[in-house]
């Protein structure tokens, strides 16, 4: 199997897992409340995505590629 469905299928896995336990918690009332909520909890959303698919994803990187991008980090919060 191919590094490209490798990383892949353990991205969305870790992002159905997460958003899984976390579910209660992303559909509280307090997200809700004011559009400052909604906005602020987008980029909540934002950051916990983009931090679980790296963590998740750099142990895959690391086997192949014998590196880890943590500047990918910063700039998937910020594209």
């Amino acid at each position: 199997v191919n590094i490209g469905f490798q990383l892949s299928f353990m991205a969305v896995a870790a992002l159905v897992y997460f958003y899984r336990q976390t579910e209660k918690f992303w559909t509280h009332a307090f997200w809700n409340a004011t559009l400052a909520h909604k906005l602020l909890r987008v980029a909540a959303m934002t950051t916990a995505t983009t931090c679980v698919v790296t963590a998740a994803t750099a142990p895959l990187v690391f086997v192949h590629f014998q590196q880890v991008p943590l500047l990918s980090v910063v700039s998937n919060i910020l594209a």
